[in-house]
């Protein structure tokens, strides 16, 4: 938008791939795979310089991250999330801070530990927010069509205009959107299983009398 560079949403399609993945539970397997072989692919790319092409690189860090967070939520019963080991990695980061190649490495395959420990274990005040509602998956969502839009509205817009802007407007499009339609779908979540089951069997009644 007000340039000749072309960018694509990677929230809106990996949430595709996520509908995707729920609907079809044997894809656990095929998720794995492509956490580990995305990540080990991005990785080896740092370190022997396989490519130098922004796009590659772009690709690789995109698809690793994301299917690192996959993988992570398919092993969700078998990850211990331990303070003693979120201490050992932030400790290995700053030993491996001066060295950038190791670093690399390290910090590209763990720091998704570190962020689920962050998201996970705090309680407390500081999950009061919670009480408002889950404003979270809609910060996800809106926010790329929103910063698009600012740039393409205000093409010399200065960062931190950019950060506070997009910001405080995904932040009201995305409690709208917990409130009139994340919410009242949720809610009808039980109702649409039931219609399922109900359509599923009609269709299967269909077809033995056929």
């Amino acid at each position: 938008m007000g340039n000749k560079n072309v960018c694509y949403s990677g929230y809106l399609w990996c949430v595709c791939l996520c509908n995707t993945h729920l609907q079809k539970k044997n894809l656990n397997g095929i998720l794995l795979f492509l956490g580990i072989s995305s990540t080990l692919l991005y990785l080896l790319n740092h370190v022997f310089l396989v490519s130098d092409s922004k796009n590659i690189i772009n690709a690789l860090r995109f698809t690793s991250m994301f299917f690192i967070g996959a993988s992570a939520f398919i092993l969700k019963d078998k990850i211990i999330l331990s303070y003693r080991i979120a201490i050992l990695i932030c400790i290995l980061f700053i030993i491996l801070a001066g060295k950038s190649s190791a670093f690399f490495v390290v910090y590209s395959s763990l720091i998704f530990y570190l962020v689920l420990y962050a998201s996970y274990l705090p309680s407390g005040s500081i999950r009061l927010f919670n009480k408002l509602g889950d404003y979270s998956y809609g910060m996800y969502i809106y926010a790329f069509p929103v910063q698009q839009s600012i740039a393409a509205f205000s093409t010399n817009i200065s960062f931190a205009r950019m950060l506070v802007t997009s910001f405080l407007v995904t932040l009201a499009i995305a409690i709208i959107s917990w409130h009139y339609i994340e919410k009242p779908a949720l809610k009808m979540k039980g109702s649409y299983v039931f219609l399922d089951k109900i359509v599923g069997k009609f269709f299967k009644s269909n077809t033995n009398l056929n």
